[in-house]
């Protein structure tokens, strides 16, 4: 188990992570060796400022410049907030909830590398809106990638923070999906 304190990202903007990584901040961590693992971290952004995502992401190249998806909070074209797992370059898959204009959140994505013998890592992501429900289940997702490069992330059009806190990647035992 990994576990630090308060991380702050900051940028001074046009940070993309679209098609590649264009000075888009990524903290990377390392996965445990297990098959089956477990990352979670509080996150927070602040709700009056639009054009900003952060949270998880994950690439499919050593070098980071192959992003595949991202899991985070999302406070993008003036939007109230989303919790959005969304496909990089194609926006698929695109699930989003909505954050409610929470500014705080706290997200756990679960994996299960080669999903069990079939090829596929299962990736299953939680959120709680820190509203007193608990972590609620958004979806389970497979994606066919070799999880190279994971880290925490903030992707904005202008001058922002992210800050992410009780960051914790932990060995799990889950079932088969």
């Amino acid at each position: 188990m990994l576990v630090n304190d308060r991380l702050d990202i900051t940028t001074t903007g046009n940070t993309d992570m679209w098609k590649a990584r264009n000075n888009g901040p990524i903290a990377y961590f390392t996965a445990p060796a297990s098959e089956s693992w477990a990352v979670e971290t509080e996150l927070e952004l602040n709700t009056a400022q639009n054009r900003q995502i952060a949270g998880l992401t994950v690439y499919a190249d050593e070098d980071g410049a192959h992003p595949v998806f991202s899991y985070g909070l999302d406070y993008w074209s003036g939007r109230d907030g989303l919790i959005n797992l969304q496909g990089l370059g194609t926006n698929n898959p695109l699930i989003n909830v909505s954050a409610h204009a929470t500014g705080k959140v706290k997200l756990r994505m679960e994996v299960i590398e080669n999903g069990n013998g079939t090829g596929v890592d299962r990736y299953t992501f939680f959120y709680d809106l820190l509203d007193g429900n608990g972590m609620q289940k958004l979806t389970s997702y497979g994606f066919a990638v070799d999880r190279s490069r994971i880290g925490l992330f903030l992707k904005t059009a202008y001058a922002r923070t992210a800050y992410f806190d009780n960051f914790e990647v932990s060995e799990v035992t889950m079932p088969a999906p």
